[in-house]
């Protein structure tokens, strides 16, 4: 089924005439309607196709959705010279993939499999006919010279981190990949940006005017070593923290708000001020500039403090990410968070204090977690009462001490759905208590008398993105609550 209009970006230009990179990417990350959700841009594929065109090769991103993966539909190659077609996959694109491949070989071209699926399951991947190659690093360190080298149909060797299938049945494998320098990482095409799809839901702010969304990734990994956290749902396939230079990711701010038009900037950071001193000297050099653009970003309660906080607020920050995961230490503690309760109480109400927007996520269904300490999370949200909240269920991902410890099957499951085996509450009493969660946060009188004037005047100022939020969110919270009429949040004793 071809895809046209705004679905296909181009990404960069390359030689007229020449084959190009097709990045395949799929919108289905989490469900729909359970909180505010937010559309990132595919940094490996964005970021790898700048490089692209630096070298004289165009590429293109088309993005699909789970519904036309079940349809069974395939990228139109015809109008599109694909030499090399990238698909960022999942384990649940595997017939996607086996339908794919016989279409691009039948024109000319090769399938590499990237993302964190290829990375863990290349050799099934490549002896199961579904890919011609696996980046098993991270993209942007290994697709430039993979599709160069397969585009030119010059020889050389094949660059570190990326496997493929021998004529002889084996598996080849370059070696391992060098993450790439945050320094000369290029900066996000703003075509990608260009028609206004990807933008942070989950952070309505007013501004005085509308919210054109722009995004920066600075600086990559994180420092700490959370036994839940993933890098299938992270920027970085890698965990290793790695700082840019301050004047790097403000020259790409700079150009997103003056060459791009954006009105506020998200930064994807995983852990944006892991570094204190690189965090001050970066707020800093925003105060001398004068810089005045908005902006957002994501790190933890027990990297900020007071300085930090008044620090970003001089810069023009308005929002502040944080995981909170869990009222309970020892729900904490199992977590392999390495905080605690009173360090997010004390953090939260210094945050809460300097105005910033805040969104801060936790989680459901922890390993030892009782409804004791879902109803000790719910009390601190209640009491920082952040403007957006998201619960997920702990889920183990293949990558995580989590998994290795719960014995998870790999995979790539999502935190839409329960695991099993992680603790004593059922799935079905999981999803009771996140709605009940969800509806007591979003509709009491503590978060509309502390929120509704913000979300009046972001409604002003954005009328069609939150309206359509709103609803969604409202009707899907409704219904469920209907249907779970009775269910108490907690048990009566505890009451």
């Amino acid at each position: 089924m071809a895809r046209k209009g705004p679905n296909l970006i181009v990404i960069g230009r390359g030689r007229e005439g020449a084959p190009e990179v097709l990045f395949v990417v799929f919108d289905d990350e989490t469900g729909s309607g359970l909180h505010p959700r937010d559309r990132t841009p595919p940094f490996g594929a964005a970021l790898s196709g700048a490089a692209l065109e630096a070298a004289g090769i165009g590429s293109r991103l088309l993005e699909l959705s789970a519904s036309d993966v079940k349809r069974g539909d395939v990228p139109e190659l015809r109008g599109v010279n694909a030499g090399v077609v990238a698909v960022e996959a999942g384990a649940r694109h595997d017939a996607f993939l086996e339908r794919l491949r016989p279409a691009v070989k039948e024109s000319g071209g090769s399938v590499v499999a990237l993302g964190m699926y290829s990375g863990m399951s290349a050799d099934s991947i490549l002896t199961r006919g579904l890919a011609d190659f696996c980046v098993v690093g991270e993209t942007e360190a290994a697709l430039p010279g993979l599709a160069e080298r397969l585009i030119s149909g010059g020889g050389g060797g094949i660059p570190p981190g990326v496997k493929w299938l021998k004529p002889d049945g084996g598996i080849g494998f370059s070696g391992q990949s060098v993450p790439v320098n945050t320094d000369d990482m290029p900066f996000l095409p703003l075509s990608v940006l260009s028609d206004g799809r990807y933008r942070k839901n989950s952070f309505p702010v007013p501004i005085g005017r509308p919210l054109k969304w722009g995004f920066v990734l600075g600086n990559r990994g994180c420092r700490f070593a959370c036994r839940f956290c993933t890098a299938m749902t992270r920027q970085s396939l890698t965990k290793e923290y790695r700082l840019c230079s301050p004047e790097r990711l403000f020259e790409e701010m700079k150009h997103q708000a003056e060459r791009g038009g954006r009105t506020i900037i998200s930064v994807e950071d995983d852990l944006f001020t892991g570094d204190r001193e690189w965090t001050l000297r970066f707020c800093g050099l925003l105060g001398k500039s004068g810089w005045k653009t908005p902006w957002i970003m994501q790190t933890r309660f027990d990297c900020l403090d007071e300085e930090v906080l008044a620090a970003l607020k001089r810069a023009g920050c308005v929002g502040i990410t944080c995981g909170m995961e869990s009222g309970s230490d020892r729900v904490l503690e199992a977590l392999g968070k390495k905080e605690t309760v009173a360090r997010i109480r004390e953090t939260g109400r210094m945050i809460k204090q300097y105005g910033f927007a805040t969104r801060y996520t936790t989680m459901v269904g922890s390993p030892g977690e009782t409804e004791e300490d879902v109803m000790k999370t719910a009390a601190l949200v209640r009491e920082l009462n952040p403007t957006v909240v998201q619960m997920s269920f702990c889920t183990p991902y293949a990558d995580t001490e989590l998994a290795k410890e719960a014995g998870a099957p790999g995979g790539d499951r999502r935190f839409e759905d329960p695991a099993s085996g992680i603790c004593a509450l059922s799935a079905d009493r999981l999803k009771k208590i996140r709605l009940k969660f969800y509806a007591r946060h979003y509709f009491s009188i503590s978060y509309l008398r502390g929120h509704a004037a913000g979300a009046v005047r972001y409604l002003i100022e954005n009328p069609r993105i939150a309206a359509s939020q709103n609803a969604a969110f409202a009707s899907f919270v409704a219904r469920q609550v209907l249907r779970t009429a009775g269910l108490r949040f907690v048990s009566r004793r505890a009451e």
